[in-house]
Order: C-alpha cells, then sequence, then structure tokens
C-alpha cells in the first residue's frame, strides 16, 4: 500500500510533509540542557544507545508488548537542524494544516 509520500512529489511540498510529520520520525526524543559539554552529549548518547540494544531491555519491553523503535540522537539532531532550516512559507503552509486540523 502506498504512503502519502508516494503521491507528494514537489520538493515544497515534501519539507512540509517532513515537518508536518517530523515528530513521528523522533518518536520521543531526549534532551540535554543547553552548554553541555560535547564529550559528555557524546557519552550520553553512547550509552543510551547501548542500552537500546540490551537483549535484557529489548525482552521486558517485548513482555510488555512495547515498540521500542531508536533513532539515534546523531539522527534527531540532524532533522532538527534541517527542520529549522525551513522555509518561511514552508512553515506557514504546515501550520494552516496542523490548525485545520
Amino acid at each position: 500500500m502506498p504512503t502519502l509520500d508516494a503521491f507528494v512529489t514537489a520538493a515544497a511540498d515534501r519539507q512540509v510533509l517532513e515537518l508536518i510529520f517530523s515528530r513521528q520520525a523522533m518518536g520521543r526524543p531526549l534532551i540535554a540542557p543547553p552548554g553541555l559539554h560535547p564529550q559528555v552529549g557524546e557519552a550520553l548518547r553512547t550509552a543510551f544507545a547501548a542500552a537500546m540494544r540490551d537483549p535484557q531491555l529489548i525482552a521486558e519491553a517485548a513482555k510488555m508488548d512495547l515498540e521500542l523503535g531508536f533513532v539515534g540522537g546523531a539522527d534527531v539532531q540532524a532533522l532538527v537542524d534541517r527542520l529549522y532550516r525551513s522555509p518561511p512559507d514552508v512553515i506557514a503552509r504546515a501550520q494552516a494544516i496542523a490548525a485545520a486540523n
């Protein structure tokens, strides 16, 4: 079954979709305070990624019928950076669509 993005071909329209659906792509991101030392941030990212691969955690989540969909910190950061560079007209269109629903 085709997804919505299969029908959207214009670059600006794809940007609007990315802006609207970015929350699903990130899931429930964890954030750290501003000014965090980069080495500490990287250590936290590494530890969290390791935890998300832990067999015991995965087994426990399966027992509770929870889906673990891990998106790495660098990927979330890249998405946020890209979203913040969205042109004003794309943001306005996404806001109008969200407000109508």
